[in-house]
């Protein structure tokens, strides 16, 4: 049997990728999962911070 490689990113760590839409790049890796032999990362959809305000509703999620 053939050993499996270790993943990449540890959980937590900062990574950077390409994506279409405004906002930094950088992004934390929040989950690993290994599928039929493939490493599979959940990342944080949004940054740390982020706010979104309009007359109906306000919304503000941050680290602090």
């Amino acid at each position: 049997m053939e050993a499996i490689a270790k993943p990449v990113f540890r959980l937590g760590e900062l990574v950077e990728f390409r994506f279409h839409g405004d906002g930094p790049p950088i992004r934390i890796v929040q989950g690993i999962q290994l599928i039929n032999d493939a490493w599979f990362y959940s990342v944080e959809w949004m940054p740390k911070q982020f706010a979104i305000t309009n007359s109906q509703f306000a919304i503000k999620i941050t680290d602090n």
